[in-house]
């Protein structure tokens, strides 16, 4: 069977792209009125929709082996719903010089989960895995820049602060359940 003749189901990653962007637009299209607002909007919805594919790839290990394909998807995606954020950001009056990145704790934050995810994104085909041969230790940064943007959440003013906490439980849940699964098969 040739990849182009396999059910969308089995290839997660246009799929998960697919709705992904869907949710997304939804959200979107969804903005206020006001030009501030409707920036601000599309900010913040842009920012939840690449923590919650981050979420998706970091909860992978609480559902088994099974589901273990979608956990490239949901980094990817992240990743990408990441950088819409990024352009966001610095297309609107959020971040009115790029000096604040050094002061403000929450763009530092924002900016070394932004990193991170790019990283992973660009390491996460196949091609690369075959010329850098640590990339499992290398995409173990995926449980950092979950915790980054735990903290990125956690210092938004924007947010409601149990969101970080709930985000942070997850992450726990992902990094004990793939510590467990890596003793059992190993």
């Amino acid at each position: 069977m040739s990849r182009a003749d396999e059910p969308v189901l089995r290839r997660p990653l246009p799929l998960t792209l697919l709705l992904g962007s869907c949710i997304l637009a939804i959200a979107l299209i969804a903005a206020p009125e006001a030009p501030l607002l409707a920036s601000l909007h599309r900010t913040r919805a842009t920012g939840w929709a690449a923590l919650g594919m981050l979420i998706g790839a970091l909860s992978c290990p609480l559902f088994g082996r099974r589901i273990a394909p979608w956990r490239r998807a949901f980094g990817v995606t992240s990743a990408v719903f990441a950088t819409l954020h990024v352009g966001y950001v610095l297309r609107t009056d959020l971040v009115p010089d790029l000096d604040l990145l050094i002061y403000e704790p929450l763009l530092r934050a924002g900016a070394a989960t932004y990193v991170a995810l790019v990283v992973l994104g660009v390491t996460s085909h196949t091609v690369v895995h075959r010329r850098v041969r640590r990339w499992k230790d290398l995409h173990a940064l995926a449980y950092v820049a979950g915790g980054l943007a735990c903290l990125h959440v956690l210092l938004s003013p924007h947010a409601w602060a149990p969101t970080s906490l709930i985000v942070a439980a997850i992450l726990v849940a992902g990094v004990v359940a793939r510590a467990l699964d890596r003793r059992r098969w190993s």
